[in-house]
């Protein structure tokens, strides 16, 4: 079973406030949606499964099947600026000789979306089966 567009509209209506949140049951899992501060002046839609977010799920999501609803995050080794410079110093060949890891990105999990849709199309493509668990008013 999947959202509907209107399920899909109360839900986004629902998080844009922090005083509430949405539950989902997804896959067997109850998935909280909520708005919550994450920084001084930043708020995102942070991820609850049944009530937890515990490190381990994503810290290895493969050993966890929790983890496959939090969100993909990805990390260069060498920012633009200082690929740039052993680019630079080194030259195109060179560079890619001494520093193999040039283009690397380290794959993490995260623990928000920044967005209430981003959240939303995360846990459809990842779901087998989603329903709403909060009551939509008639």
């Amino acid at each position: 079973m999947t959202l509907s567009k209107a399920q899909k509209d109360f839900i986004l209506k629902k998080i844009d406030s922090q005083f509430d949140c949405v539950d989902l049951d997804c896959d067997g899992y109850r998935i909280r949606l909520s708005l919550e501060r994450i920084q001084d002046l930043k708020l995102a839609v942070a991820v609850y499964v049944n009530s937890w977010c515990k490190g381990e799920w994503l810290l290895h999501p493969e050993l966890h099947p929790e983890g496959k609803f939090y969100p993909d995050r990805y990390k260069s080794v060498y920012s633009p600026v200082k690929k740039k410079k052993i680019i630079k110093a080194f030259g195109k060949k060179r560079a890619y000789e001494n520093f193999p890891s040039l283009d690397e990105k380290i794959h993490y999990k995260g623990t928000h979306f920044s967005t209430g849709r981003a959240a939303i199309n995360h846990l459809v493509k990842v779901c087998d089966s989603i329903e709403l668990v909060t009551e939509m008013p008639a």
